[in-house]
This record gives C-alpha cells, structure tokens and sequence, in this order.
C-alpha cells in the first residue's frame, strides 16, 4: 500500500501519543498463528505482539519512545499491551476511504485474476 494512503491513528499511552499504522492482514494473521493456551507460549505471544507493534509504530518510536519509557519506568507493561489491544481493535476500516472497483474499457467491472494456471508439462 501506498504509505501516502496508509491509516495511521494516535494512540494514548500512559502521558505520551504514540503515532501507529494501520496493522496489515498479514500481521494480523501472524499474531493468530501466534496464540496458544500454555503460559511458556505466552512469552512467545508477547515477543510477537512486540514485533508487530514495532512495525506499526516505527523503529523512532518504538525505541526513542516506547522502550525508553518502559526503561525509564514512565510506562508499564500493562499500559504496553493496554495499547496493544487498542491498536487490535480499533474499527480502522470504518476509516478508509472507499476505493472504487478497477474498470475495463467499456466501463463493466474488470474480471479477477483467473488464478494459477499450467504454463508447461502435463
């Protein structure tokens, strides 16, 4: 996605606004594949949910901001992961913009791709 068009929304945590980006389905999916139900898996849950809001937020803010505060005791985990859910479930397709389906020359919609298809063998 064009990073122009790409949602970004502020979120609170603790005293400071943290600027994030809309999470992409794909980083969505990972942290699905991510969840598991014994507590030796929940730090491995964490380090991806970490990894993911590193992404969205930026390495300038994840570092300058976010770890330094967590260092610096001016935010807490809870309030980490407080954000974390927020960022998770926050409605961000209520706003995108609508984006108009690509049309052919006569002015119907354009077919899909076909999907794969034999190019050789067989």
């Amino acid at each position: 996605m064009d990073d122009t068009q790409q949602l970004k929304a502020e979120f609170p945590l603790g005293d400071l606004k943290i600027v994030v980006s809309e999470p992409t389905p794909s980083q969505l999916f990972a942290l699905g594949l991510s969840r598991k139900s014994s507590d030796a898996d929940q730090a491995y849950l964490v380090r991806r949910l970490c990894r993911v809001l590193e992404t969205l937020t930026g390495p300038e803010q994840w570092y300058d901001v976010i770890e330094d505060g967590l260092i610096n005791g001016e935010i807490s985990p809870t309030q980490l992961m407080e954000m974390a859910s927020a960022v998770l479930q926050f409605p961000w397709a209520d706003h995108r913009k609508p984006v108009a389906a690509p049309v052919d020359v006569v002015g119907t919609p354009a077919a899909p791709d076909a999907g794969p298809r034999i190019i050789s063998g067989g």
